[in-house]
């Protein structure tokens, strides 16, 4: 028994470590457009480059247009799940164009960690489909 609760802080502690090492900087700004990015944000994304430096940004349409600019350079794509407010796996996401978005860019993209849950809100396109979102 007393192995398992010591696991299971384990899994917590590290779990909630690698949750807070994707939290965006206080004044932090996009790496796209140059706003002031709200931390708190749903819509917010972020990106690791082959050099391990972070970039973030405002809009999933920012991190987009941005990825589409450098993809040999990014080597990890990050996003907030819609529902959740999660970080997630932008590569593997599920997106959704909605006009009820309300995002800092007018975007209007939302990213899902599930496919049924980004039913709900529109079409869903994949990770690469959703550069068709930034035309």
């Amino acid at each position: 028994m007393r192995s398992r609760t010591i696991l299971l802080l384990f899994l917590i502690f590290f779990g909630a470590v690698s949750a807070l090492s994707q939290d965006i900087p206080e004044d932090s700004i996009c790496a796209e457009c140059g706003m002031k990015i709200d931390t708190g944000s749903r819509f917010s994304a972020l990106v690791i480059d082959i050099e391990d430096n972070r970039k973030y940004f405002c809009d999933i349409g920012d991190m987009l247009y941005h990825y589409r600019k450098y993809p040999e350079r990014i080597k990890e794509a990050n996003v907030r799940d819609f529902i959740s407010g999660t970080w997630i796996d932008g590569r593997s996401a599920y997106y959704v164009r909605n006009r009820e978005f309300k995002t800092p860019m007018s975007w209007q993209i939302g990213a899902f960690k599930n496919s049924l849950e980004a039913e709900r809100f529109g079409k869903i396109y994949t990770f690469k489909e959703a550069f068709e979102l930034i035309r």
